[in-house]
């Protein structure tokens, strides 16, 4: 059995797709562990900024705020991005 042209052309296309597809569920995961990462950096800067003794430094609060809305902008479609956004309205007010 032959494959006629057009019928090769389709085959090609198929697997092209295929192969893309896989390729964007790597990415997709990739990006989810980096919005997790810049998360937790940020985080770890909102305890820091917590503690009794930073608590009067408006400049690292508002730093702290920055990296959550960084992230925000970075993955607007993580789940992580609606955590951080939260996050920060809370350190606002």
């Amino acid at each position: 059995m032959t494959l006629r042209n057009h019928q090769k052309t389709a085959l090609l296309a198929l697997l092209s797709l295929a192969l893309s597809l896989a390729g964007l569920r790597e990415v997709s995961g990739q990006t989810a562990f980096s919005a997790q990462i810049l998360l937790k950096k940020a985080d770890r800067c909102r305890e820091s900024v917590s503690s009794a003794k930073e608590k009067g430094n408006r400049q690292k609060w508002l730093d702290c705020i920055d990296r959550h809305k960084e992230l925000t902008k970075r993955y607007p479609e993580s789940d992580e991005a609606a955590l951080a956004l939260y996050r920060a309205a809370r350190m606002t007010t």
